[in-house]
């Protein structure tokens, strides 16, 4: 076989890369300029937000509230949580405050088991119920 023919055969260099769209190839203009992120408006006088990390509002001067429900999620004391008497008592001496705390940690079942009197099956029951609080309060 020449290798010609083999070069021939081979796939070209534009079929290796996948297609890069740009938005308006995919949405027409006018739906993109119809498309609008909204921050939440100020609650005392309905005012919009100007700017993405503004704290305070412009008009009227009132406090703004943070718009990220995952960052409220990520910071939500375990105490907090629907918890038994038990398992607050575990999380209390446990590393773990907060959910982010739990989620970032590489092996929490390890580390609740450190807890006396807290086996495998028991600390994954407790990682299961933060982690069906999670998915519950984010969606």
């Amino acid at each position: 076989m020449s290798s010609n023919r083999i070069k021939q055969q081979s796939p070209s260099q534009s079929e290796k890369h996948a297609i890069r769209r740009k938005f308006n190839r995919v949405i027409s203009d006018d739906v993109i300029a119809e498309i609008k992120i909204d921050l939440p408006s100020c609650p005392n006088c309905g005012t919009a937000r100007i700017a993405d990390g503004q704290k305070f509002c412009h008009i009227c001067g009132g406090e703004l509230v943070d718009g990220s429900i995952f960052k409220e999620c990520m910071t939500k004391e375990l105490s907090e949580l629907p918890f038994t008497d038990f398992q607050h008592k575990v999380i209390e001496i446990s590393k773990f405050k907060t959910i982010e705390d739990v989620l970032i940690s590489d092996d929490t079942i390890r580390e609740l088991k450190k807890v006396r009197h807290v086996g495998p099956k028991y600390a994954e029951k407790i990682v299961n119920k933060i982690n069906a609080w999670t998915n519950e309060f984010l969606y």
